[in-house]
């Protein structure tokens, strides 16, 4: 299935003309640091963000800054994006750091619960990188300016690998992960539930997706089904899903949507206007890769073309996004989109943001 290359004509972006570099928003470059995954981004309230990402060093191994050693940092607006406060280092994230048996801890999702309070998800790497720890969780009552003590994510049974993507739906909150004790094994994809706020997390189920499928993404689609997407190194063009109709209690067989310029890492961002959008990097193998791409859809299910947000030398981007106004319909044709983009032409990298706005 090709994709329809209409959409492009029915949202703008901030800064326009892409591919470009988008607006500068974490200078690792000037501090000889990096900051590859890690990236989350919140509103907490109308026109309060918190946005999350990696402070990592540049040189550790192998001298290319491609990994999470390092430390989460996030910064907050009051003013719907406008401007950015200054960086509040997330304490425990630093003391992981600084304790000789971890290589990091950094939150990977943030979620706002049913009651108000933000959630944030991270994992663990001991330091023999890059396996992980068990899987941890913080809240905030007032808005990020204080944090709960880390809590295993879900005991008594130990959770290892990453968080993909969270949200919620009548007072649940859905969280999907991709298991395994070192990073880049094949290793299923979870689906864990909170419905107490946050308070206490349970396994509801393993996704049919592939086990050859690593990373991933999970969206509410408009009818209520809960859709979610794994990526295959082997196929990048084809992108696996699974849907659920029973609040993922089950889930349908595997299917694949065409994506025109590839895309690894992919991020699902809810429904804006009549779309939904879809970005990551394009593919790891081949023409064009190593890009942010973004891909648009009416239903989704199936994508347009997609355009590059950035396009230039280097490798590896990482990215998550947020809508913005959420709750308040005047305002919520806002995607907010950030980004790790390579500074040095290799895989050292600032975070750029950008914005999509519906028309």
């Amino acid at each position: 299935m090709t994709g329809n290359p209409n959409y492009i004509n029915e949202y703008k972006i901030t800064p326009p003309g892409p591919p470009n570099d988008g607006l500068l928003f974490v200078d690792h470059q000037s501090k000889n640091r990096s900051g590859h995954n890690g990236h989350s981004l919140n509103e907490y309230k109308k026109d309060h963000v918190l946005a999350f990402y990696l402070n990592a060093s540049a040189d550790e191994i192998s001298g290319y800054g491609h990994h999470p050693h390092g430390w989460t940092e996030y910064r907050r607006s009051v003013d719907g994006g406008k401007s950015w406060g200054e960086a509040a280092v997330l304490d425990y994230s630093k003391e992981v750091f600084d304790d000789p048996q971890y290589f990091s801890a950094y939150i990977m999702e943030t979620v706002l619960a049913p009651d108000n309070n933000i959630i944030a998800i991270g994992c663990r790497f001991l330091k023999n990188y890059p396996e992980f720890d068990k899987a941890f969780y913080m809240i905030s009552a007032d808005g990020g300016e204080s944090w709960s003590e880390a809590r295993d994510f879900c005991p008594p049974d130990p959770v290892y690998g990453r968080p993909e993507s969270c949200f919620v739906d009548n007072g649940e909150i859905f969280v999907l992960w991709t298991d395994g004790a070192k990073w880049g094994e094949k290793s299923p994809h979870r689906l864990y539930v909170s419905q107490d706020n946050g308070k206490s997390f349970s396994r509801r189920s393993d996704l049919t997706l592939d086990i050859e499928c690593w990373y991933g993404t999970m969206r509410l689609l408009d009818n209520g089904n809960i859709i979610a997407y794994g990526y295959r190194n082997k196929d990048e063009h084809n992108l696996q899903y699974v849907i659920s109709d029973d609040k993922g209690n089950s889930w349908s067989e595997p299917a694949t949507t065409y994506m025109a310029k590839k895309i690894r890492n992919p991020q699902l961002s809810d429904k804006l206007g009549r779309l939904y959008f879809m970005h990551g990097r394009s593919g790891h193998h081949g023409d064009d890769s190593h890009n942010l791409v973004l891909y648009s859809s009416e239903d989704g299910l199936s994508w347009d073309d997609g355009i590059f947000l950035y396009k230039g030398p280097g490798k590896y981007a990482y990215s998550a996004n947020a809508v913005i106004g959420e709750g308040h319909p005047e305002n919520k044709t806002r995607l907010l989109i950030q980004s790790s983009i390579p500074y040095d032409g290799k895989r050292r990298v600032n975070v750029h943001h950008w914005w999509v706005e519906v028309c």
